[in-house]
């Protein structure tokens, strides 16, 4: 190897390090950066030298004759003889721009080396020192008695360099070497566990004229083996590093900055060597037009020296925004960028600052050497979601975060940041720009994929909005683009807006300041990430004549109180940025309303949000005048009037409005204040925005119809797995909105955007993959008249993973080619396997039957029992529902609170007559009963979900409905009430069903079980044909569900010949799940269940309260003596029998507590842990006595007399400790104690008392 002196090569770097555990260290010094483990990737060479000899396939042999290398136990041992090499390289050449080249060392030597070269001499005795161009990277030892170290060496055009690099790491045993290159840089990095690695050197790629794109040989040689000692290695790849290959770069900007700029310049002055910084307000502003995700700037610094130079603590010489403000302090999660500071913080150095949308803000202060008469080139790459800073091609800092950063925008000398930390006394409190510095040779490169495409085409082109002064326009593109609109009143338009993005495939925008009446001609110009255009037909439209206008705010700005974000922030202008809102924040809107003709009936002032949160504030008429670019909190106008609208929460991406007619006089200039409330802020666009600014729509009454608005063309658009574009028409200008949901109840609905088009877009976030919604139109006029449109269905794919929880439902639906016209009774049928393929799931199989769900939909159910990667395809005999097939990733789990979080409620495997969860655990079932899943008081989700709430409060697991439709006659007809139609069983409603699904899953999301009737209050007059069709359906329906078969009665049962045999037969023959099947006994004075004590399957006790007020004993006493029988409770309040109507605040009522005190008993783990399930013995003891127990371990004893009684418990050796518990009150009394024996004495401390009896050897 050839040892160079230290010196200042103008491409080296030494990173400092921090401790890292992993590690032996000799000392604190260098600070290396920590590289997290990349996924596992393809490699696309590889040897793990397992061969009997060298694959001469993969390596070209060194050929000299000192080349001693072979093979020897897995492990390839280079060695040589004499001063020679002991080397081989690979057979072919290969791209190593974002791969990995990477060696696990065995045994390290004095002098082994990884290396890359793009030419190769093999009969070279030397490897590839005698390489023109090459990196190497070596372990190594400056004398036999020296640790190993590690070192970097290049030759560069015969230019050799290198150094030592992690001064402070010492190698012993096996470590893992490998070279990381991206578009641009090589990384130099190390491990001792092949998992967690560390950069030891990096440096922009600069082998002359050489990319890391371009054609590499890899070495692997140990140099002077006699002396240096074998170097041993193992598991040789070249593997892909995880980054899109990018072998193409673009120039997006190339600003000399010699006597002009390409940018927007402010003061400076142009010097023979660039832009001179000459005052405090010079600033040079950079609009790239398109959003750059991967790329690189360089910028050329001369009379550089911030130790010198320094006027405030702190100045932004060069930042670069996604968003136009050029504020990074924003307070909003919309922003990423980086920037470069000097100032007294940081002096003499510079504090390199990033973040992302996820607030994952990074900063590093380095570069203290500053020299004014040197040269300096500062470049930044970014791809993707890491940033890294160089100069002079020496690494200086990478941040890495979970956004991917975009630049658009670029600020030279200042940005427009406010200080909230100290007064700069400098425009609203601004930082100055640092004078001196003079800027030059200005470059921004942009790396792109490998393959062109076709720029995005504009489509679905629609005028929605047509005003008297305005259009509004929207559109889609058939990829991710940027666009922008050319307009005009003739055919040469003449007039652009500005640059819409970032990136996106659906666009709205608002052409304002139009002339009533007037022709207009339109097209759209879309962009693609290289600047490509593509150029839509024209268009065009015709503004009205009067009636409805739609003004921009013609200045607006926020304020901020001190000691929010900052202490001097109230000093601060925020008259160039987003509005804010929330306690602490006033934003103001000015508008100048001009051309108004006729009474105004109705006015709208929208905001279109940026930041979500549950924040806004009152909006009010503003008598003050306040001057945008000037007004602090310390100079607010004061806000004198009354509200006249509030905001409550503010959604990303939708518009709010308030209603300001009652303040519209007429034309004139108009001010408002919006004062901020609320903990956190929220955001909206400010008129500096490239699209959604403010706006005011004013309606005079001349624009208003006779007649509500009618709906037509109501239908989905582009649907992904979490978002779907709804548009359709009305025949009048109307607000837009949607209520949607899971189900037919619609419980969900959009912001009303009151733009009062005649299209409406409206997008519909958050949704679930794999699922159906229900969703409407509503249009409400100029009048206030509503009209809500007939529903529609649509269906969400998968997401592109596929991913699954454990047990979590998953829906396919399909659609059949003729699912005829009675599918319940005779449609097709639709089998579904899923088969795992990987992890634990791999080898498990489940059939699952789909189901009809509407006209021509049929659906499945699987939840995953085992985590991992599952397959699955159909068979049908209908053409459209045959052989369709999928996966999905079985990954993570639900909720703790979850019913389904520990598997399915079965029936316990050890003990036939207990219930258990199939991922383990007991299930001490707590039962709560209803005539109905739609109980008239509980037909509205909200009630529902709170009646759920207040049970899982009290203890209760278990929801039984004794029918599915809604009780209470005609009062209750309807689609979402009736389970049949007009009580046909042989025509099943989908609709009433869709809607239970949903209270299915919220019953399991809320920790309930569902118990399922198998024939229903709906079905006592069924034949057992429309029975066993019913029954089917049920479980191809709700198996995928945590739910328990129930059978009210045998009387029930016996519409099949073999009654509850018959009943099991078929449900083992259709669930795939074996839920448990449990006939519900009915409540008796004083019997318990006859089968208790030999049951073979759980028993399952209904225990009704009575219907008027009294004390809860005989329901009480019913549910004690259930439980000492081995058996499940469901409890339902009396007064409900046989009634229409219940009170929404009936789970609070008084005998609901037996329940609780019963389950806080038998699962208080918090006091004892009393393993019921493993209960053996029940026995009644007479006199009202019961016992329960696991023989000689562990005893219940239930006395609802209070007088002493003894019991025999000569079966248990050993000393008794024991505690009783009161039925009534639920508290536990004192300790007793005493010897097993057959004769124990017990002493209720008072009647309806429980002991609890623990034998101790």
């Amino acid at each position: 190897m050839v040892n160079v002196a230290a010196q200042d090569f103008s491409k080296i770097f030494v990173l400092r390090r921090s401790k890292m555990f992993r590690l032996m260290i000799g000392c604190a010094g260098a600070l290396l950066l920590l590289t997290t483990s990349l996924p596992a990737q393809e490699a696309v060479f590889s040897d793990d030298f397992n061969r009997a000899s060298l694959n001469t396939q993969k390596w070209v042999f060194g050929k000299h004759a000192g080349n001693l290398s072979a093979i020897e136990n897995g492990e390839l041992h280079l060695r040589s003889s004499g001063r020679t090499s002991g080397w081989m390289h690979t057979r072919e050449k290969f791209s190593l721009q974002n791969r990995i080249v990477q060696i696990k060392v065995a045994q390290p030597n004095g002098d082994g080396a990884l290396g890359i070269s793009p030419t190769a001499n093999s009969a070279s005795a030397i490897a590839f020192s005698e390489e023109p161009n090459s990196y190497r990277f070596y372990t190594y030892r400056s004398s036999p008695d020296s640790p190993y170290k590690l070192f970097v060496r290049w030759s560069k055009n015969r230019q050799v360099g290198g150094r030592e690099v992690a001064e402070d790491v010492t190698l012993s045993g096996v470590c893992y070497l490998r070279m990381r290159l991206t578009s641009e840089t090589i990384h130099f990095e190390y491990s001792f566990d092949g998992e967690v690695w560390e950069t030891a050197y990096a440096e922009i790629f600069s082998l002359p004229n050489l990319k890391p794109a371009d054609p590499y040989y890899v070495e692997l040689a140990a140099d002077y083996t006699e002396v240096n000692g074998e170097w041993v290695v193992d598991d040789f790849a070249i593997q892909n590093a995880g980054a899109a290959t990018t072998v193409r770069d673009q120039i997006v900007l190339d600003d000399p900055l010699q006597n002009n700029t390409l940018g927007a310049r402010s003061g400076g002055q142009f010097t023979a060597n660039g832009w001179k910084v000459t005052g405090p307000e010079d600033m040079i502003v950079y609009d790239l037009g398109r959003y750059l995700e991967n790329g690189a700037l360089t910028i050329q610094l001369n009379n550089f020296k911030p130790g010198e130079q320094n006027a405030v603590e702190r100045h932004h010489v060069l930042s670069m925004f996604r968003n136009p403000w050029g504020d990074h302090n924003i307070v909003e999660n919309q922003e990423t960028l980086w920037d470069l500071h000097t100032g007294f913080n940081y002096k003499p150095g510079v504090k390199m600052l990033s973040f992302t949308d996820n607030s994952n803000e990074q900063s590093t202060i380095v570069w203290d050497d500053w020299e004014l008469e040197r040269t300096y080139y500062v470049t930044v790459i970014w791809q993707g979601k890491q940033l890294q800073y160089f100069r002079n091609g020496k690494l200086a800092a990478t941040h890495t975060h979970a956004s991917p950063m975009q630049l658009r925008y670029l600020f030279l000398g200042r940005d427009r940041t406010v200080s909230g930390d100290f007064q700069t006394n400098f425009k609203g409190n601004q930082y100055p720009s640092m004078i001196g510095p003079v800027y030059s040779n200005l470059i921004v490169k942009e790396f792109l994929p490998p393959e062109k495409s076709l720029p995005p085409a504009p489509a679905e082109i629609v005028t929605q909005s047509i005003y008297a002064n305005a259009a509004r326009l929207h559109w889609s593109t058939n990829a991710p683009a940027i666009c922008y609109v050319e307009y005009g009143t003739t055919a040469a338009f003449g007039n652009q807006t500005a640059i819409l993005g970032p990136p996106a495939q659906t666009f709205s925008t608002t052409l304002a300041g139009l002339a009533p009446n007037q022709s207009y001609h339109y097209r759209i110009v879309a962009l693609d990430e290289e600047g490509n255009r593509s150029v839509s037909t024209k268009q065009t439209f015709t503004t009205l004549a009067n009636s409805l206008y739609l003004f921009k705010a013609s200045a607006d700005a926020s304020v901020e109180a001190s000691g929010i974000f900052g202490v001097t922030r109230n000093h601060g202008n925020y008259g160039g940025v987003n509005l804010l809102a929330a306690s602490g924040w006033e934003s103001y809107l000015r508008f100048q309303v001009e051309g108004v003709q006729g009474t105004i009936a109705s006015a709208t002032l929208r905001l279109h949000g940026r930041q979500s949160g549950r924040s806004g504030g009152n909006l009010h008429l503003l008598q003050q005048n306040w001057n945008e670019h000037d007004v602090t909190w310390l100079t607010k106008p004061a806000v004198t009037t009354p509200p006249i609208g509030r905001l409550s929460a503010v959604q990303a991406g939708q518009w709010h409005a308030f209603e300001v007619e009652s303040v519209m006089t007429g034309n004139g200039i108009f001010n408002f204040a919006l004062i901020g409330a609320g903990e956190k802020p929220v955001s909206f666009d400010a008129r500096e925005s490239l699209n959604h600014q403010p706006e005011l729509i004013v309606a005079t009454e001349e624009a208003a119809a006779t007649s509500p608005p009618v709906i037509s063309n109501l239908a989905g658009g582009t649907v992904t797995s979490s978002t779907a574009l709804i548009r359709w028409d009305t025949d009048a200008p109307a607000s837009a909105q949607i209520e949607f949901g899971l189900d037919p109840e619609y419980s969900h609905k959009t912001a009303e955007e009151k733009d009062f088009s005649r299209k409406h877009f409206v997008t519909l976030h958050d949704l679930l993959s794999s699922k159906k919604y229900f969703l409407r139109a509503v249009a409400r006029d100029i009048k206030g008249r509503v009209t809500r449109s007939p529903g529609i269905v649509l269906n969400t794919p998968p997401d592109s993973a596929g991913q699954v929880a454990l047990f979590d439902v998953h829906e396919i639906y399909l659609t059949a080619a003729n699912a005829g016209e009675n599918p319940y009774l005779n449609g097709p049928a639709v089998t579904l396997t899923f088969t795992g393929v990987s992890g634990p799931a791999k080898g498990k199989t489940i059939a699952v039957e789909g189901f009809w769900d509407g006209d021509q939909t049929f659906c499945a159910r699987f939840a995953p029992i085992a985590a991992g990667k599952w397959v699955w395809s159909s068979k049908s005999n209908d053409a459209g529902l045959n052989a369709k097939q999928g996966q999905l990733l079985c990954s993570g789990a639900l909720p703790p609170s979850h019913i389904s979080a520990r598997g399915h409620v079965h029936q316990a495997v050890t003990s036939l007559r207990t219930l258990a969860h199939s991922a383990g655990g007991p299930f001490f079932l707590a039962g709560d009963m209803q005539p109905s899943f739609r109980t008239q008081a509980l037909s509205i989700r909200n009630d529902f979900e709170s009646y759920l709430s207040a049970r899982a409060q009290q203890g209760f697991n278990f929801f039984y409905g004794m029918s599915y439709s809604a009780s209470g006659g005609e009062a209750q007809a309807g689609e979402l009430n009736a389970a049949f139609y007009e009580g046909d069983s042989n025509r099943l409603n989908p609709v009433f069903w869709q809607s239970l699904d949903q209270r299915i899953s919220m019953l399991n999301q809320s920790g309930f079980v569902a118990g399922l009737p198998l024939r229903p209050a709906e079905m006592q007059a069924a034949s057992a044909e429309q029975v066993t069709r019913f029954v089917q359906y049920l479980v191809n329906r709700y198996a995928a569900f945590n739910v328990i078969w129930v059978a009210a009665s045998e009387a029930e049962m016996e519409t099949l010949s073999n009654g509850s045999a018959e009943f099991a037969a078929l449900l083992a023959a259709n669930d795939p799940y074996h839920h448990p099947f449990l006939k519900l006994e009915s409540e008796t004075e004083e019997d318990l269940p006859a089968s208790s004590r030999t049951t073979t399957r759980p028993t399952l006790r209904a225990v009704i309260d009575a219907p008027e007020p009294r004390d809860d004993e005989a329901a009480r006493k019913a549910v004690w003596r259930t439980a000492m029988a081995g058996g499940f409770c469901v409890y339902q309040e009396g007064k409900l029998m046989n009634q229409p109507t219940i009170s929404v605040d009936m789970p609070q009522a008084e005998g609901a507590h037996v329940m609780t005190t019963l389950r806080e008993f038998w699962n208080n783990d918090s006091h004892y842990e009393i393993r019921w399930w493993e209960f053996t013995t029940f026995v009644p003891l007479g006199n009202r006595r019961w016992l329960a127990g696991n023989p000689g371990v562990e005893y219940v004893i239930y006395a609802e007399s209070g007088s002493g009684f003894k019991v025999d418990l000569s079966e248990a050796a050993g000393q008794i400790q024991g505690q009783w518990f009161n039925t009534k009150t639920g508290l536990w009394s004192t300790f007793f104690s005493g010897e097993a024996g057959s004769a124990v004495a017990l002493k209720p401390p008072a009647e309806e008392c429980v002991a609890y009896l623990l034998v101790k050897r």
